[in-house]
């Protein structure tokens, strides 16, 4: 299995179901959630001037996912191949940190919108489960926690989790197509088991890993994908809320 052949079926699946246009290196999204969202559910109209800040932001920031899904650099490499493994290893890391802001954003999108202003960063923290869990619509139970957990654990903050254990810790990934022939390994439903509070008491975790597993890349994106589509149902079903939420973010563009 060749890094290509998982590759650009994800960017496919993100393109379409997004509404987005790859053209020349960047997305166009006049047909996106966030076009809708910005010309609040209504025929665009080329008179208008008010301007919602954070849906065009969105949808700019969030075509750094596009970027990398549309990188075909490594295309050649094979799952197979150990060396490979390290640098198609290394392409998934970067989709996940900008999945994982991108989660964050929307999180933080749903936090706000509740309550209906902006609010403080404790705040934020304090709606965030909530958020999540509302994020998890149509998913099975956790998989965004699951998912948050798995990158801040193994991709982002790594002194006291993986690196604490990573004695050269073997490769395995959802989408090789094989079996994992491994004894220990790091996934992302259980990752409890290895990354625990008692790492920072300095104790061992309750289980050593041998191996890594890497989600697919088509559940990563997904889950952003669904995380938009919650985001437009919620909107829909309270346009009230969804006036209010906009206008906090409301200006004149400079275009």
């Amino acid at each position: 299995m060749t890094f290509e052949q998982i590759r650009k079926p994800a960017l496919n699946s993100w393109l379409h179901e997004t509404n987005r246009v790859r053209q020349n290196n960047t997305d166009l999204f006049s047909a996106s959630f966030e076009c809708e969202w910005q010309n609040e559910f209504q025929p665009p109209d080329p008179n208008r001037t008010d301007h919602y800040s954070v849906f065009c932001s969105l949808a700019d920031w969030n075509t750094n996912l596009t970027d990398l899904l549309d990188d075909a650099r490594h295309d050649h490499l094979d799952y197979s191949n150990d060396a490979h493994k390290e640098i198609i290893l290394r392409q998934y890391t970067k989709v996940m940190l900008i999945v994982s802001e991108i989660l964050t954003d929307f999180q933080d999108i749903l936090s706000t919108f509740r309550a209906g202003q902006i609010i403080d960063k404790n705040k934020l923290s304090k709606e965030a489960r909530l958020s999540r869990q509302m994020l998890e619509k149509n998913l099975p139970t956790a998989t965004v926690s699951n998912l948050f957990e798995f990158i801040n654990n193994v991709v982002k903050h790594k002194l006291n989790n993986v690196h604490f254990c990573n004695h050269h810790l073997h490769l395995h990934f959802e989408d090789s197509g094989e079996a994992n022939v491994y004894k220990s390994t790091v996934t992302i439903h259980n990752l409890p088991d290895y990354t625990t509070k008692s790492f920072f008491l300095f104790n061992k975790p309750a289980k050593v890993a041998d191996s890594i597993e890497i989600p697919q890349l088509s559940f990563i994106t997904a889950i952003i994908i669904n995380g938009y589509k919650v985001l437009d149902k919620e909107f829909r079903n309270a346009p009230k809320a969804f006036k209010s939420f906009s206008k906090l973010y409301l200006g004149t563009s400079v275009k």
